[in-house]
C-alpha cells in the first residue's frame, strides 16, 4: 500500500488501463487519419503597384490611395474567386476539386497573400503560380490604374498543411494515456476510500460478549408420604407389600412392597402370602416389613390402602 492507500495491483491495473485507452486511440487515429491523402500548401505574394502609364506627378497620389488598401481588398477578392481553379488545378495536375485556394489582403498596404492546397508540395507551388498568372489581367482592370506584381513567388514554399501523422500519433498516444489512466486511478481511490471503513472495523478486534451464568437446576424434592417410601429389592419378583411375619409363617420370600405399608394377610407357607411379596418364597432379600395385621383391622386416615386387602365395596 502506498500514501494513497493504492495497493501494488491496483497501481498495475491503472497503467494496463492507460496503456490499453491509448493503443486503441492509436489504432483508431491511425485508421482515420492514414486513410487520408496528406495535403501541402504552398504560399505567393503579390502587390498592386501604379501601372507605367500613371504620370509620374501622380504617383505619390496613386501610393497613397494604395495606403488605404481597398485597391488590394478589390484584388484579393478576384484572386480567391472559383474561376481560376481549373488552370491552377491543370498546373498541378490534379482535378479542380483536389485543389484549394485563399486570397487576403494585409491591412494598410498594397500586398496580398495567395494560397494554394493540394496532395503534393510540387503541385501546391505550381497551383499558386498558375492562379496568379490567370487572375494578372481581371485585377488590373477592376483595382484602376494598378498592376499586379509578384513580390514572393511560391517556389519552394510548399509545406504540410496537416500536422504529420507521426506528430499526431505521438499526441494522440499521449493524451490518450493520461486519460486512461487518471479515469482509472480516480475508480481506484474511489473504491479504496469505500473499502477503507469496512477494513478498520473488520482489523479491530471485537469484545467477548459476557456470557450470562445459568441459574442452578435444582431438582424439586420428591413428594414424601410417610410409611410410602418405595423399596425394590434387585431379586425380589413380588409386587406386594412388605414382607411381614403372619400367624402362619414367616415372611421369608422376597418383598417389593413399601416399608411401613399395612400388613396383609397371614403369610402361607413358604412366605407365598399376598402382602408377602410373591407367590413363592425365593431367594429374595427384600426389606422386612412390619408385623402382620388381621383382617378388618383399622386403617388410620391417609395411610395407601393395602393393594392386596379386598375392597370392602
Amino acid at each position: 500500500m502506498n500514501d494513497q492507500g493504492l495497493s501494488r495491483r491496483a497501481l498495475l491495473v491503472i497503467a494496463a488501463t492507460g496503456l490499453v485507452t491509448a493503443l486503441v486511440a492509436l489504432l483508431v487515429t491511425h485508421l482515420v487519419v492514414g486513410s487520408e491523402q496528406p495535403t501541402y500548401r504552398a504560399t505567393a505574394q503579390v502587390a498592386l503597384v501604379p501601372a507605367p502609364t500613371v504620370p509620374a506627378e501622380q504617383v505619390p497620389s496613386y501610393w497613397e490611395s494604395l495606403g488605404g488598401g481597398q485597391a488590394a481588398t478589390i484584388g484579393a477578392e478576384v484572386l480567391k474567386q472559383s474561376q481560376w481553379l481549373a488552370p491552377a488545378a491543370q498546373a498541378a495536375n490534379v482535378a479542380p476539386d483536389q485543389v484549394t485556394v485563399t486570397a487576403a489582403a494585409t491591412a494598410s498596404t498594397s500586398l496580398i497573400t495567395v494560397t494554394a492546397t493540394t496532395t503534393s508540395p510540387q503541385g501546391a507551388e505550381a497551383a499558386a503560380t498558375a492562379l496568379i498568372q490567370a487572375a494578372t489581367p481581371t485585377v488590373q482592370q477592376v483595382s484602376g490604374p494598378y498592376t499586379l506584381q509578384v513580390a514572393q513567388p511560391a517556389t519552394g514554399t510548399a509545406v504540410p498543411a496537416s500536422i504529420p501523422e507521426s506528430q499526431l500519433l505521438m499526441v494522440v498516444f499521449a493524451g490518450a494515456l493520461f486519460v486512461g489512466a487518471g479515469v482509472a486511478l480516480v475508480v481506484a481511490r474511489g473504491r479504496a476510500r469505500r473499502q477503507a471503513p469496512e477494513e478498520r472495523q473488520a482489523a479491530q478486534p471485537v469484545a467477548a460478549q459476557p456470557v450470562a451464568a445459568d441459574p442452578v437446576r435444582r431438582m424439586p424434592p420428591a413428594p414424601v408420604n410417610a410409611g410410602n417410601s418405595t423399596s425394590t429389592p434387585p431379586n425380589g419378583p413380588g409386587s406386594g407389600g412388605p414382607l411381614g411375619k403372619g400367624p402362619n409363617g414367616p415372611g421369608s420370600g422376597p418383598g417389593n412392597g413399601r416399608a411401613g405399608a399395612p400388613a396383609g394377610k397371614p403369610g402361607g407357607p413358604n412366605g407365598g402370602g399376598p402382602n408377602g411379596g410373591g407367590p413363592k418364597g425365593g431367594g429374595g432379600k427384600g426389606p422386612s416389613g412390619g408385623p402382620g395385621r388381621p383382617p378388618g383391622s383399622y386403617t388410620p386416615r391417609g395411610a395407601a390402602p393395602d393393594p392386596a386387602r379386598p375392597s370392602s365395596s
